[in-house]
Parts: C-alpha cells; sequence; structure tokens
C-alpha cells in the first residue's frame, strides 16, 4: 500500500467516510447536501497508487458509478472498478490544512454537479 494510503484511510475514517478498500481504489461513502444525489450515499473511489503524496498532493482522478451522470469534468477510460468512470476535476486553491476537510468540500463540490 502506498505510503499515503493509510493515512487518507484514517482521515476519511475520522471524517466517518466508511473508508474499503475494492478494487485498487479507497471507497468513500459521501452524502452531498445538494445536487441531484443530494441526501443520498454516493460512493466515491480514489486509486490506491495516487494516494503515495497524500496530504501534500491531493488524488487527480475521482471514481464514481457510471450511473452518476457529471457534466463538464475530464470523465475518460473506466475506473478499475467495474462499472465506474473516472473523472478529473481541478481542485483549486489546496491548502493543507485541515487536508481530509478540504478534500471532503472538493468532494462535495463535484457531487453537486451530478444531474442524475
Amino acid at each position: 500500500m502506498p505510503p499515503g494510503a493509510q493515512a487518507y484511510i484514517d482521515a476519511m475514517t475520522e471524517l466517518g467516510l466508511r473508508p474499503t478498500v475494492e478494487a485498487n481504489l479507497v471507497i468513500c461513502c459521501f452524502t452531498p447536501v445538494s445536487g441531484a444525489r443530494a441526501g443520498t450515499t454516493v460512493e466515491v473511489g480514489v486509486a490506491l497508487d495516487e494516494l503515495g503524496s497524500w496530504p501534500q498532493i491531493p488524488p487527480y482522478w475521482v471514481h464514481l458509478p457510471s450511473d452518476v451522470k457529471i457534466p463538464d469534468t475530464g470523465s475518460s477510460k473506466g475506473s478499475p472498478k467495474q462499472g465506474w468512470l473516472q473523472h478529473s476535476r481541478q481542485h483549486p486553491g489546496w491548502v493543507q490544512a485541515p487536508p481530509a476537510a478540504n478534500w471532503s468540500g472538493h468532494i462535495q463540490a463535484v457531487l453537486k454537479d451530478a444531474v442524475s
């Protein structure tokens, strides 16, 4: 496991996001506060190999089930998890402290743009 992956898992656990490892992803359960998915649980994954520099460098790709439609993302090839896609979103203003809360806010911003 990359050095930052356990720190990421620990940080997401502290936020109550119930991280699990599956298909080379750390998958957490987020509940968006706005957007089409507001109030529902959405699983969001980050590749283990992107967590080597956590928390200094945030992950670039966000992995989501393919039924979560987000326009204007740099979605590309499929995710290592069957039926999922990876999406790229910039995280402007990344600050180091507290990185877990910053990442959670970034995911909320991504999920608020979901149209389905």
